[in-house]
């Protein structure tokens, strides 16, 4: 049975074993740092780790959770990640041993795109092979679009976008930031009521670019300041969660853009739901066994922020995504946040993941910066009970070093923190973020 809970409310460290499904939630007192870190480590696995001798790797190098991205996972098309799971479970050697003997094994995330706004696909791009992108140039005009008919010809003169509600949302000289903030574009003109050969509406918004950059497909959109008209989850997050159900193979949820204590509620009876229709279709005996998968609420926003307490308590575990968060929230803010998280997840007996740019220099380079090195081990200190890799093992030129490199950060301050007797009293333990 998947249960989450590693701890009892009020304990600083989560000995959690691998939030698998046959997790068993005692970790030995004899089991060495070595072969058990306190801290585990997720791995999204993509183009990059798309082979089984890389799966492989990463699983030797301490990967306890394999997360999907299904942002990137074309609508109704499930044979690339079922391929990915596949490689996860064909995996071998001490690791996996290690997590058998503690009646355990790797979890699989399925992290879905969520109610956000994305933009379309570079023209050209096959799904599972190295991305492509565009480049927009400082100071150049782009025109982004809603109009379907460029939801995959992305171009350096056109970015389509997924949210049909851009033109009454946008006004002369708002920021639209695209790829978490890395590309800067600034609203020039806003053209709505137009049609596309289908005869379907459309709104062209034209853009000075601010901040130019290398745009890749379906990147994360962001609109500071606004109030989006966004449902919990999009009706492609239903397909995917059903899919998932159905094949009994994913052991989390990652819920996107959580706003609320309602969204991760809706998550829940909608996996419910999905458990009763695969019974009634068959895909499930109706004597076999099935837990409804862990929800894991990502906090991305401000109004996760403000209403965190209450998503912590309707969720199975929290993911601090500091890729959107660090662009809707003022940048300063985001350590203080990150730690009273972590620190109220703790509290709670409840999971937290910190992802987003941990070893973000590694997707080029073989050696992490020392703000990174700082960076992991700071948020193991914290008390986080698994840190993430993203682009790294997805994309990037080194996904078996990242996972080393983040698993020699990680064995090392684990062995040391205790040791230290690391107190949180200087960030104000007792307040809320």
């Amino acid at each position: 049975m998947l249960r989450l809970l590693a701890r009892a409310p009020g304990m600083r460290r989560n000995t959690i074993n691998c939030i698998g499904k046959k997790a068993n939630l005692s970790t030995p007192s004899s089991t060495s740092v070595e072969q058990f870190m306190m801290t585990k480590m997720t791995c999204t696995l993509g183009p990059a780790s798309n082979e089984q001798a890389i799966v492989q790797a990463l699983n030797d190098n301490g990967m306890s959770v394999a997360r999907l991205n299904f942002s990137h996972n074309p609508r109704g098309n499930y044979e690339y990640v079922t391929n990915l799971i596949n490689l996860v479970r064909n995996c071998e050697g001490m690791h996996r041993r290690v997590l058998a003997r503690n009646y355990n094994q790797v979890a699989v995330l399925l992290d879905t795109k969520g109610p956000e706004i994305r933009t379309g696909v570079v023209e050209g791009y096959v799904p599972g092979e190295k991305n492509m992108y565009v480049t927009l140039e400082d100071n150049a005009e782009v025109r982004v679009t809603t109009d379907a008919d460029y939801k995959e010809k992305v171009s350096d003169e056109t970015i389509y976008l997924d949210y049909q509600q851009i033109g009454s949302t946008v006004k002369v000289g708002d920021r639209i930031l695209l790829d978490d903030g890395l590309i800067g574009l600034e609203v020039k003109k806003v053209n709505c009521d137009l049609q596309n050969s289908s005869g379907d509406s459309y709104c062209d918004v034209i853009c000075n670019v601010s901040n130019g950059g290398e745009l890749g497909s379906v990147k994360g959109v962001n609109i500071p300041n606004t109030t989006l008209q966004l449902p919990s989850m999009t009706e492609k997050d239903k397909e995917d969660i059903l899919w998932g159900i159905k094949s009994n193979e994913i052991d989390i949820v990652a819920a996107s853009f959580v706003r609320k204590a309602g969204d991760v509620r809706s998550v829940k009876a909608y996996m419910e739901r999905c458990i009763s229709q695969a019974r009634q279709d068959g895909d499930i005996a109706k004597d076999e066994e099935i837990v409804r998968p862990a929800v894991v609420s990502k906090i991305e926003n401000k109004e996760g922020v403000d209403n965190f307490e209450e998503i912590l308590a309707e969720s199975d575990g929290i993911m601090v995504a500091r890729g959107d968060l660090g662009v809707e929230i003022p940048f300063a803010e985001l350590l203080i946040l990150q730690k009273k998280m972590v620190r109220l997840c703790n509290l709670a007996g409840k999971p937290v993941i910190v992802a987003t740019q941990m070893l973000d220099s590694m997707q080029r380079n073989p050696r992490p910066t020392r703000a990174e090195v700082t960076d992991v081990g700071n948020a193991v200190l914290d008390g986080s009970d698994c840190v993430m890799l993203s682009g790294e093992s997805a994309n990037g030129q080194y996904p078996e070093l990242s996972a080393k490199t983040m698993k020699t950060i990680v064995r090392y301050e684990v062995a040391r923190s205790e040791a230290m007797s690391w107190e949180y009293d200087n960030y104000g333990r007792n307040e809320s973020p």
